[in-house]
């Protein structure tokens, strides 16, 4: 699967949501796919800890909701 590093701007979001009809739904259960892939989520911070000490596992779920059609993804800054 090819990736693209494209900073999100205001008008290429506003471009995205036209070309979409006007509406995106973000919402994904990082942390259940996360567990799924082997991430130990106990502890407060979770999902910063994964950030540092698994980045591939945040790498591997990112992919697979793009594989499964994801038009859109974000960083994991749940706390």
């Amino acid at each position: 699967m090819e990736t693209f590093n494209i900073p999100a701007t205001p008008s290429l979001m506003k471009e995205f949501l036209r070309q979409m009809g006007g509406t995106a739904v973000i919402d994904g259960g990082l942390a259940t796919e996360l567990e799924l892939h082997g991430a130990d989520l106990n502890d407060p911070l979770w999902s910063a800890k994964c950030l540092l000490t698994s980045p591939h596992l945040i790498r591997s779920v990112h992919l697979d909701y793009l594989e499964a059609g994801a038009d859109i993804i974000i960083t994991a800054s749940y706390q």
